[in-house]
């Protein structure tokens, strides 16, 4: 009789407390779905390489300059995310301004590459495996213009070319929303511009004209600061 009149009441309150607890509602978890705009910069590494031609007869010179490239980068993106379930899909564009040059230097010469800005358009999907990460992947449209400037020493840059290339980048990240409007991302990316071809009048005083193809490829790390609306 004791043990009954000890545990009934136990149970009284047990029962008690779950049919409490149905009644309070669960913390609904963190939605991404929205637009959003931000700042991103980073680090950013590459190659490039080049091949003269000679204009008249189409044939290669034996001049291929190539160079790494190395330098820091930095702008802003904007986009919008859509979440259902724990799968999430979205776009995105960001604009960079870059400070990344690249020499080749020949006992007669010099091919110096710079490229200037940066800017991509990119699908995004990723998974939310613990509420408030995302893991993505993300890829798309990437554009880049450059300046190539050459010489025959000892003389100064005698050749001064700009152009734009456009090419296709692809990557992985991961960004943790610290509050319902701000989150934090850590981002890899590659990049490959393509090929892309420019000419060259009178190189080096010497009357022979040439043409050239260069591609350029990089790749790059980059942390983010996002504020969602």
């Amino acid at each position: 009789m004791s043990k009954i009149l000890i545990v009934a009441p136990l149970l009284a309150v047990l029962s008690g407390g779950a049919v409490l607890a149905q009644d309070i509602p669960a913390a609904p978890g963190f939605d991404w779905t929205g637009f959003y705009l931000g700042v991103q910069g980073g680090y950013q590494a590459g190659e490039t390489r080049v091949t003269e031609f000679f204009s008249a007869t189409g044939l290669p010179t034996g001049y291929t300059p190539h160079a790494d490239m190395g330098g820091f980068t930095g702008g802003g993106h904007i986009g919008y995310i859509y979440q259902t379930g724990t799968v999430v899909l979205g776009v995105e564009a960001d604009a960079e301004l870059t400070n990344i040059t690249g020499r080749h230097t020949t006992a007669s010469s010099i091919f110096e590459t710079t490229q200037q800005w940066q800017a991509s358009l990119r699908a995004r999907l990723g998974v939310t495996a613990v509420d408030r990460l995302l893991i993505y992947a993300t890829g798309g449209l990437a554009v880049t213009g450059f300046d190539n400037a050459g010489n025959y020493l000892p003389g100064p840059f005698t050749k001064d070319w700009n152009g734009i290339a456009a090419g296709g980048t692809i990557g992985l990240g991961a960004e943790y929303a610290i509050t319902d409007h701000v989150s934090l991302r850590g981002e890899y990316r590659y990049s490959d511009f393509g090929r892309f071809d420019f000419d060259w009048l009178d190189i080096g005083g010497t009357g022979i004209d040439a043409f050239y193809e260069q591609t350029l490829k990089t790749h790059s790390v980059r942390a983010g600061l996002s504020y969602r609306f």
